[in-house]
């Protein structure tokens, strides 16, 4: 069986996913984020883009959607999807090369790049200058919880000053009243149900942010590379971040940006 190194969102992958649909052709998905590709991956392709479409017991790898189009063309009779005289033929292909060239610019490479930026922005909202983070949740396509690290709606900011977390009035006066951006994002989502949402967070989530987020609903979790700086040895506060990071059967998957 095929094997299809695919990306949901990329336009690319996801015309062959529909070009072996419609030709009934049995596969195998293989997830590939192109921000954390793995190593085997890169060895298929050393561009790092997907589809690769692999068969295995064949050593047969074909990288690039054209290619891995005009293969399946070439190979499998029915259904033909590239068809008519040379005219037709070429104006397929057009239209083909137009659609997935417009596809990931106007739609596809925006999407990524608005839900990345915006954590980011929403970061420097902060009241807590020492520790900027940014929360955006997405379900179906749709932005529908936002929130950064801050005091409650009737705080004032006499009583909890930007300070450092190295003043002591800061500690006394400041962090016991800080909301986590997480947990602002949930409280002030659009939407009650939240079950199958992605979070974009630019920094690891507490103890107690972790579970709140995967108890409503959240099933995949994105994170800057940059957050894990401190992977190697971490504070007592991302502790179950780490844990549930390395059991195999949790519902949350975790991915890596940059």
């Amino acid at each position: 069986m095929w094997s299809l190194y695919q990306f949901p969102l990329c336009p690319f992958s996801r015309k062959i996913r529909l070009l072996m649909g419609e030709k009934n052709i049995a596969y195998q998905p293989v997830r590939e984020d192109p921000w954390n590709a793995s190593d085997h991956f890169y060895n298929l392709n050393p561009a790092g883009r997907t589809p690769v479409l692999v068969d295995d017991k064949r050593s047969v790898v074909i990288a690039d959607s054209r290619a891995i189009g005009e293969y399946l063309e070439e190979t499998v009779d029915r259904l033909p999807m590239i068809s008519g005289n040379a005219t037709a033929r070429a104006e397929i292909r057009r239209l083909t090369a137009l659609f997935d060239e417009n596809f990931f610019r106007d739609v596809t490479e925006p999407l990524l790049n608005e839900r990345m930026k915006k954590r980011i922005i929403l970061s420097n909202r902060t009241d807590d200058p020492n520790r900027r983070v940014g929360c955006v949740i997405v379900l179906k396509g749709e932005i529908v919880a936002i929130g950064w690290n801050g005091f409650p709606a009737k705080a004032l900011y006499g009583n909890h000053p930007r300070l450092g977390k190295s003043e002591d009035k800061a500690k006394r006066n400041k962090y016991p009243h800080v909301i986590h951006a997480e947990q602002n994002a949930l409280m002030r989502r659009n939407r009650r149900n939240l079950d199958g949402a992605t979070a974009f967070v630019n920094k690891i989530p507490c103890n107690e942010c972790l579970p709140m987020l995967c108890d409503a609903g959240v099933k995949e979790l994105f994170l800057s590379k940059v957050a894990f700086k401190d992977e190697k040895d971490p504070p007592k506060s991302e502790k179950n971040f780490y844990d549930l990071q390395k059991n195999p059967d949790s519902s949350l998957a975790i991915y890596k940006q940059e």
